[in-house]
């Protein structure tokens, strides 16, 4: 969550704060773009904040990011058979619009390694990685999703503000995309945070 530039990253820190207040043992697992490093002094707060930090480098570098590709990627998620699928216990690798760049590090199998390593009793996701929901099944643990916004909601009010056609048809994918992924996953965790 350091250093905060969005409002999402505040809620973070407010979260890690709340949960040291009330004497919770926190591992934190954190995923950060390759070419921004924390700062040292942000590395020094979070380490202060909780038990144990793994902070992941997030690549973007296998992912095409021309118009084509961007294109393929909003429109393959409404296509049920698409041939690239991974089906894994549910679980839809590079399918869910808001975490492409987490799918490409292999998100799903860092969290899930880093569960199999700590056994915690309580798990928060982002709602960005409410697809990795049916990889935690597996495990004795409760499953928070931390949704204080819903993607779909805000991808359809893009898609009513964008005034370019090609654009506005592709976030209108992605938004029907989100509605089908957040109702096929939020009723399995535990608890939802909103």
């Amino acid at each position: 969550p350091l250093p905060i530039r969005s409002g999402s990253h505040l809620r973070d820190w407010q979260q890690l704060q709340l949960l040291k207040a009330l004497g919770v043992s926190v591992r934190l697992l954190a995923f950060a773009p390759a070419d921004r490093h924390p700062a040292a002094e942000d590395l020094q707060q979070l380490q202060e904040m909780v038990e144990e930090l793994v902070i992941l480098p997030l690549g973007t570098n296998g992912i095409d990011s021309s118009w084509i590709a961007k294109g393929w990627r909003q429109l393959a998620t409404l296509w049920p058979w698409h041939p690239g699928r991974l089906r894994r216990y549910g679980y839809l690798k590079d399918r869910y619009p808001m975490a492409w760049a987490y799918d490409a590090v292999d998100g799903g199998k860092q969290v899930v390694s880093w569960i199999r390593r700590w056994k915690p009793e309580v798990v928060i996701l982002r709602s960005r990685f409410l697809h990795y929901l049916p990889l935690l099944t597996w495990f004795e643990c409760r499953v928070v999703v931390d949704a204080p916004d819903v993607h779909a909601w805000i991808v359809w009010e893009y898609s009513r503000s964008d005034h370019r056609p090609a654009w506005k048809i592709l976030l209108k994918a992605q938004a029907l995309t989100l509605l089908r992924y957040e109702a096929l996953y939020y009723p399995r965790c535990d608890e939802i945070w909103a």
